[in-house]
């Protein structure tokens, strides 16, 4: 099964929603500095500015990333950036704040290979079982 649909239909609402946890932590310097969305933003002259969290990660998710990959091809499963699947985690409430706030202390000290690795193992399972969750409710 492709969850290219259940995810764009669950995160694109979800959009432009105040993540203040994920803009923390991209401002603390937790953002790729180039290729990828950042390269991609600045094609589309979306501003790059970590300081401010730009580009949002509501418009990496679906304007970098979704938009922009064959549905039958996405692999939501496989993607690795940290800061992405902190921001899933967050405006789909499956971590909790006080969650979130410990996850954030933790990746910021240590190499991005590292932190993206156990943001995603910490996040990944409960955000894929909220998503389905409501993607098998409506269907």
């Amino acid at each position: 099964m492709s969850y290219y649909y259940p995810f764009r239909n669950y995160f694109e609402p979800l959009m432009d929603q105040p993540c203040p946890k994920t803009d923390a932590l991209i401002m603390s310097g937790f953002q790729q500095n180039s290729g990828g969305y950042i390269d991609y933003a600045r094609e589309c002259g979306i501003a790059v500015d970590y300081k401010k969290a730009l580009p949002n990660q509501g418009w990496h998710f679906i304007r970098s990333y979704l938009d922009r990959t064959d549905p039958k091809r996405a692999r939501i499963e496989s993607v690795i950036c940290g800061e992405l699947i902190f921001w899933l985690a967050e405006v789909s409430n499956a971590l909790s704040e006080e969650e979130l706030e410990e996850l954030s202390r933790e990746v910021r000290a240590l190499d991005r290979k590292k932190a993206n690795s156990i943001i995603k193992a910490r996040c990944f399972p409960k955000i894929m079982e909220i998503v389905m969750t409501e993607y098998n409710r409506v269907a």
